[in-house]
């Protein structure tokens, strides 16, 4: 017990500053941190995130506003978050978080699921929801069912992670495209960061819309495509078909990605666009219809963030390798998950990312960190003891939150960092 509490007083006398400020130079790497939704219920828990970044050299904050079809955020367009809908905040959780961010010149990257827009186990509880209000938008499965009809049971046995609209629908791009305006009209965040731009696999979707919009175009009804009712001359051009589906299906996607980019360099464009993506890039395609290396070649995302939270060194060492070698002149920053290994692993990977010559990394996420908050502290020690600048974009312009502030460091209570420590 004793050797416990040295080493974790060790640890944070590293961390004691005295407000003087001390020059060294600054590296480039941006660090970025996920921060799921329930951060925001609250301005303490706001505080602390700031907080932690701030004083563990973090500089980016993605922090989720739109998770499951509902708003952490004054909207307009979608209803409260459920935890708001009983006890709405005499404040705005969002607009707070940004500007404590920016007194510390963390950048702030509004992190919305995009067409994913329920999971729980029960429906939503407001009329509001698009649940109601547009249940014709929803995916519907390769046997003509549509993802609202699931269980909660069928969605975890056929390995999807809740209910999602359709991007063929367009309609639904509208509406989202609605939604990122909303925010960069409200809020001076400093970048759109795209989650669940995707489909959930490759047997979605089937609906009416989609289906008459892809007959119309290609003469073929891919409902009767996939489900073998067509004949076809040869195995080549049924496979010419499918291949035609796999990549309109994908454009759908394109094209929402294409139209926020229009948006935002019209609107502001010094906000950068950035998407989640999956990691194996042809995986990405062939099941989740996700091309991110075409957007990034076209130059409508300024950069991918690929979640590479395997737990397996050698698989991640290749999605970092091909990320880079696919991002071209535009950057990647590797997400790495702080919740499924080790950290002693996540450390590794920050290091193999920086001998790969990526630009920046990503944690997943505030909210794991939070649960062994030492971590945060090990970070400040060791891989990010020293704070960076963020690579620069130079087709973005010149960024338009101030220069980093100093936070004096406060040692928390030893009792809150160790839970559960008995000091005698």
């Amino acid at each position: 017990m004793l050797r416990r509490i040295a080493l974790y007083l060790i640890v944070l006398a590293g961390f004691w500053i005295t407000g003087v400020k001390v020059a060294y130079p600054q590296p480039v790497e941006d660090r970025g941190l996920w921060v799921v939704r329930n951060t925001l219920t609250s301005p303490t828990a706001i505080d602390d995130l700031i907080y932690w970044a701030v004083n563990a050299n973090f500089n980016s904050l993605f922090v989720q506003v739109c998770g499951r079809g509902d708003a952490y955020y004054r909207s307009e367009l979608l209803p409260p978050a459920e935890p708001f809908l009983d006890n709405p905040p005499s404040y705005d959780p969002f607009a707070y978080l940004v500007q404590q961010a920016h007194r510390y010149g963390l950048e702030v990257h509004a992190w919305i699921n995009v067409f994913y827009i329920w999971s729980a186990a029960n429906p939503p509880r407001s009329a509001r929801h698009i649940y109601y209000r547009h249940p014709d938008w929803i995916m519907t499965d390769q046997d003509g069912r549509s993802m609202r009809d699931y269980t909660h049971t069928e969605r975890r046995q056929k390995g999807v992670e809740g209910i999602f609209i359709s991007p063929g629908i367009p309609q639904v791009r509208n509406h989202l495209r609605e939604i990122v305006n909303e925010i960069l009209e409200q809020y001076p965040v400093d970048g759109i960061h795209l989650d669940y731009v995707r489909y959930p696999g490759a047997s979605y979707s089937f609906d009416f819309v989609t289906r008459h919009r892809f007959e119309r175009k290609a003469k073929v009804d891919p409902y009767a495509l996939l489900n073998n009712q067509l004949t076809f001359p040869s195995t080549e051009e049924f496979l010419a078909k499918v291949n035609e589906w796999n990549q309109w299906r994908a454009d759908q996607i394109t094209r929402l990605v294409r139209a926020l980019h229009y948006d935002i360099s019209r609107k502001r464009p010094q906000v950068k666009l950035s998407a989640a993506v999956i990691a194996d890039v042809e995986r990405a395609y062939y099941r989740f219809g996700q091309k991110w290396a075409d957007w990034l070649a076209e130059g409508i995302l300024d950069f991918a963030v690929p979640m590479a939270y395997t737990t397996n060194m050698a698989d991640f060492e290749t999605y970092v390798r091909d990320a880079v070698a696919l991002a071209g002149d535009r950057p990647v920053y590797v997400g790495i998950g702080v919740w499924n290994k080790p950290f002693e692993d996540a450390l590794l990977q920050i290091q193999k990312c920086r001998a790969e010559g990526v630009q920046g990394v990503v944690l997943f996420s505030h909210n794991a960190l939070t649960q062994r908050p030492e971590w945060y502290l090990a970070l400040r020690q060791g891989a990010f003891r020293e704070r960076t600048l963020r690579p620069e974009m130079p087709w973005k312009g010149v960024p338009e939150i101030a220069i980093e502030n100093e936070m004096e460091w406060k040692i928390p209570p030893l009792q809150w960092l160790i839970p559960n420590l008995v000091l005698d």
